[in-house]
C-alpha cells in the first residue's frame, strides 16, 4: 500500500485537527494506516506502516515539528537520517548564504 507524502500529511493534520488527537507518534501512524486501509478497502491492521510509507511518515511527522505544528516531547531521540530532499534542501540554503554574501 505505497502512498504519497501529501496524502500521509492530510491524513495526520485531519487526525490533529480533530478533539481528540493522538498524542503520540505511534498512535497517529496507527491512526493514518488504519485511514489509508479503509480508503483502500483493505483489511484494518494495528503494525503501522510499512517500507515507503513507514519513511514518508517519518518525514511528514519531523516536518510538522518543523512547522511548529507538534512540538516533540521526548528529548533523547539522537539518531536520525537523512531527508529525502536534503541534498535540494542544502543547496537551497547554500545559495541563500551566497546571496547574503553578496
Amino acid at each position: 500500500m505505497k502512498t504519497t507524502k501529501s496524502e500521509i500529511r492530510r491524513i495526520a493534520l485531519d487526525f490533529l485537527s480533530r478533539t481528540n488527537p493522538p498524542l503520540d507518534k505511534f498512535g497517529l501512524e496507527i491512526a493514518i494506516a488504519k485511514a489509508l486501509a479503509r480508503e483502500r478497502g483493505l483489511a484494518q491492521y494495528n503494525d503501522g506502516l510499512s517500507g515507503e510509507n513507514s519513511v514518508m511518515f517519518d518525514e511528514v511527522f519531523w516536518d510538522l515539528i518543523v512547522e511548529r505544528v507538534i512540538s516533540p516531547t521526548d528529548r533523547d531521540q539522537v539518531r536520525f537520517r537523512l531527508h529525502s530532499a536534503a541534498w535540494e534542501n542544502l543547496k537551497k540554503l547554500e545559495q541563500a548564504r551566497e546571496r547574503s554574501l553578496l
